[in-house]
């Protein structure tokens, strides 16, 4: 699993397999990602250098002009 944090998610979301189980949440609020252009990255699951093998992948995310908490 490569290094997500701090990209941008519609990026992120292009560099995984489209077969990937992903999850995205709000890590400042509880809003709905809807456009993940407008978001970035704040942590990911797996971590950086962990084996994918079919694992979902959980990312929380905050707007681009937003500080991750």
């Amino acid at each position: 699993m490569p290094d997500f944090v701090g990209q941008g998610m519609k990026a992120v979301r292009a560099a995984l397999p489209g077969n990937a189980s992903i999850t995205v949440m709000d890590a400042v609020q509880s809003r709905m990602v809807l456009q993940e252009s407008n978001w970035k990255v704040c942590t990911q699951d797996p971590k950086a250098g962990a084996p994918l093998n079919g694992r979902p992948v959980a990312f929380t995310v905050a707007k681009v002009e937003e500080n991750c908490p």
